[in-house]
């Protein structure tokens, strides 16, 4: 009797055990994600390639960047923060994208970080991800970034810098240590294309 029970109970433990840490991609809101970075990104590329629709894609950029905040702060109250389990690594990444363009609400951007820092502990987000929304709702808030991702052009406009930065002497090991190249090898630090 005691070794049908001792079998019994293991037999529990075993079923109950199987799906333990595994958990089933979300499909749906991946494609969802997916496509509202496809939106996204037509945008800013028409603004970098096309100098004849500057005006018109500067504007559609604005305007996809407020629709897509809508649909991430809806996203963000059902699901809570598309992790990598969740969505797979690609739509994890698109997620942030589209809390990173969303500038106008920095309290959004604060409360996707929280989320993101203890995502971060369990790699379940990547870590260059959080590191670029750390510096973009720090501009946001007028405080100097921490991993000088957010660039612009210097003054004579022969190359790009990185905006208000901390600490610039030990920038690269911040970077480093959320895997984000160190400036000596940023393609991003070259002289611009005309």
């Amino acid at each position: 009797m005691f070794v049908k029970y001792l079998w019994l109970t293991l037999l529990a433990i075993t079923v109950c055990n199987l799906g333990y840490g595994q958990t089933e991609i979300n499909k749906t809101l991946s494609k969802r994600l997916d496509s509202l970075r496809v939106e996204d990104q037509k945008w800013r590329k028409m603004f970098a390639q096309d100098s004849s629709q500057k005006a018109y894609a500067k504007r559609m950029f604005n305007l996809t960047d407020s629709l897509n905040l809508i649909e991430a702060k809806s996203i963000f109250k059902e699901f809570g923060l598309p992790t990598i389990s969740m969505v797979g690594e690609i739509s994890c990444h698109n997620f942030y994208l589209l809390v990173l363009h969303a500038d106008e609400e920095p309290e959004f951007q604060r409360q996707v970080l929280k989320q993101m820092k203890s995502s971060i502990k369990s790699n379940d987000c990547a870590r260059k991800d959080y590191a670029y929304l750390t510096d973009r709702y720090r501009l946001n808030n007028g405080r100097k970034q921490i991993y000088g991702t957010q660039i612009e052009l210097n003054e004579s406009k022969t190359a790009y810098q990185p905006k208000r930065l901390k600490n610039p002497k030990r920038v690269n090991k911040r970077r480093q240590a959320m895997e984000v190249t160190p400036f000596e090898l940023e393609k991003y630090y070259s002289t611009p294309q005309n």
